[in-house]
């Protein structure tokens, strides 16, 4: 009679011994899939329509898969010969479509017509094979995280106060205008104290002593000189709406009129680096 009772008694416990193991097998085995789940066994989510990813989580709006984000659009010649390529925005927004249009235009208002089955840009005023009124027109452009910054240099290589800076900048990931105003503020700086800032920049980074390096033998000429200094960086020559853009070191260039005493009565269009408050002539910024 005892000899039944110690045997029932260690069957259950075998009993339970599988069933708390069979337990443990199962939570050991729910453990690992979720950690597979987790960390191995995740796809990323693909890519579609407009966009390629940028560091496995942003996403670039474009119009065209492929080509690049900025492309040489036109081709043609300017005057004596030199190259003109003109950019365009492959960003796929209103923004976007809306500065390709003012590129479009000053191509136009530059003396170019469009030939667009050749996708090549060709001067208007040709006599005897000699282009006669065209500039030559170049671009840039620089990537500084969501910031796209095109500039196009415009020049008839004659004159030095023909030439001209034109800028467009537009985020890469919202497709939408990128303003001066965004720009400044990007650099902490108010829009009540650019004026002054970029006076003080342009004076620092090149003063009247620079300006000007004649001798006193003509009194008038250094006159002339200091009015001419003057009206270089007054206020008014130093508004938020010059042309502006980031460049290849996310550094904010503002496109700026020098007046000089000498060469002319119009401003030369130069760049006045903000960041490392240098001035750069434009013979010193080739494109």
């Amino acid at each position: 009679m005892e000899n039944n009772e110690v045997v029932v008694k260690q069957k259950s416990n075998k009993g339970l011994i599988v069933l708390v193991i069979i337990l443990i097998l199962m939570v050991l085995g729910l453990s690992g899939y979720l950690v597979y789940d987790k960390f191995m066994g995740k796809e990323e989510t693909p890519v579609t329509n407009n966009t390629q990813t940028d560091n496995g989580s942003k996403k670039v709006l474009k119009k065209d898969e492929s080509k690049d984000i900025v492309y040489t659009l036109y081709t043609g010649k300017g005057i004596d010969d030199f190259d003109t390529i003109v950019p365009y925005i492959n960003i796929d927004s209103s923004s976007a479509q809306e500065l390709n249009k003012k590129i479009e235009d000053l191509i136009n208002n530059s003396g170019y017509k469009i030939n667009y089955e050749k996708n090549a840009v060709e001067c208007k005023d040709v006599i005897d094979n000699n282009i006669i009124e065209c500039p030559y027109l170049k671009y840039k452009s620089y990537i500084n995280n969501n910031i796209l910054s095109i500039v196009i240099y415009k020049d008839n290589a004659m004159d030095p106060l023909s030439h001209q800076y034109y800028t467009y900048n537009i985020d890469i990931y919202t497709g939408k205008e990128i303003t001066n105003r965004d720009l400044v503020k990007l650099k902490n700086i108010s829009e009540s104290d650019f004026e002054a800032k970029l006076s003080n920049t342009f004076k620092e980074a090149y003063p009247f002593d620079k300006y000007y390096t004649y001798n006193n033998n003509y009194p008038e000429e250094k006159d002339f000189a200091t009015q001419m200094y003057n009206k270089t960086t007054d206020l008014n020559n130093c508004s938020i709406d010059n042309p502006m853009f980031l460049n290849e070191n996310g550094e904010l260039m503002v496109v700026f009129g020098v007046y000089y005493y000498a060469g002319g009565e119009g401003a030369t269009r130069s760049i006045v680096n903000m960041d490392t408050k240098q001035f750069i002539y434009y013979e010193n910024y080739k494109i």
